[in-house]
């Protein structure tokens, strides 16, 4: 039996309040903690006002059952994104499709001003038992108006220009910039201009995400919607499936594409084949998990599907101008995105 709550009851605010909003919530400095009521799970919901009228969400959570968290009316500001750096959801909005992103993936919402309604709605869902970890980031209206973003934005195909989409699995940039943010919230003092300064790095790259989903006018209508799913959850299952991943031919039968399609939709949407995109998933996860884990070299390599050591610490070495053995948490340099 699914729990369905509204932002008003994780929030504790009264019940004209629930919208989609985190400015009604934030403060400009310190930032703000909800937990999670315990009869529905555990974990909590930090909200913090950024510079520039950005605000962050942050939940860290493990619902008791399957729940969904809705809110009456959005007032979002135009644009938002969400890095899943744990569990799933699904997003549920008004005007859109369902849309899931999994553990690594980024979700972008636009809503232009001129399509906003006060009668619309917004659901997350979350599964019951899963330790879910979600970072998201609010922009207002302003953050269109320089001309760079909004060339950019405007540039995009038509299915991302407006609405709520999956946008890709997050660049190791990002990811590790998404875990300097998590770790600052639980500081007992918060950095508000660091916290600003990451959110913006974040949004760089995540526009560069964007720009690499972003299909040529003469490719967009060759590559289906339906397609473009297909590819985004294949790529979910290579990275889920590193240590034994699937034949291509295997591959394209789970997701539901052939295998031709497959290849040509990887290198139009990655810009690379399907397993070179795997062999550089594989890489920058063993960095994370020897350079920040502390995960010995051998076991890294084994965990991440590498069977020779040699072979291992060559393209690695390769890859990050470092041996893994010469890795250490704090002399780790940036993976290329």
């Amino acid at each position: 039996m699914k729990i369905r709550l509204s932002i008003a009851d994780v929030f504790g605010l009264p019940p004209e309040q629930a919208r989609f909003d985190t400015s009604e919530v934030a403060t400009p400095v310190s930032g703000q903690v909800w937990q999670i009521p315990p009869e529905h799970g555990h974990g909590r919901v930090f909200i913090s006002a950024l510079l520039g009228n950005a605000s962050l969400a942050l939940m860290e959570s493990t619902f008791h059952r399957d729940t969904e968290i809705y809110a009456e009316v959005v007032a979002q500001p135009n644009l938002s994104f969400t890095v899943c750096l744990e569990g799933s959801l699904v997003n549920d909005t008004a005007g859109s499709p369902p849309v899931r992103i999994g553990r690594q993936e980024t979700l972008f919402a636009r809503y232009p001003a001129t399509t906003a309604r006060t009668d619309s709605h917004v659901s997350s869902h979350f599964k019951g038992g899963e330790r879910g970890c979600f970072l998201t980031i609010h922009l207002s209206p302003n953050w269109l108006e320089s001309p760079e973003e909004s060339f950019v934005l405007e540039r995009l195909g038509n299915t991302l220009s407006h609405g709520v989409h999956n946008s890709g699995l997050a660049s190791q940039w990002m990811l590790a910039v998404a875990h300097e943010v998590v770790q600052c919230t639980h500081q007992p003092h918060i950095q508000w201009h660091y916290l600003s300064a990451k959110v913006l790095e974040l949004w760089s790259h995540q526009l560069e995400l964007l720009r690499k989903l972003s299909l040529p006018r003469t490719v967009a209508p060759r590559m289906k919607a339906a397609d473009l799913a297909c590819i985004h959850k294949a790529a979910q299952i290579l990275v889920s499936e590193m240590c034994n991943p699937p034949t291509l031919i295997e591959l394209a039968w789970r997701v539901g594409i052939n295998d031709n399609k497959l290849k040509s939709g990887f290198r139009t949407v990655y810009g690379t084949a399907a397993f070179s995109f795997l062999q550089k998933q594989r890489l920058q996860r063993a960095r994370q998990l020897i350079g920040e884990e502390g995960v010995g070299v051998m076991q890294a390599a084994q965990m991440v599907g590498f069977r020779s050591p040699s072979h291992f610490s060559a393209i690695f070495k390769e890859a990050f101008g470092v041996s893994p053995s010469g890795l250490a948490p704090d002399t780790a340099s940036p993976p290329p995105s």
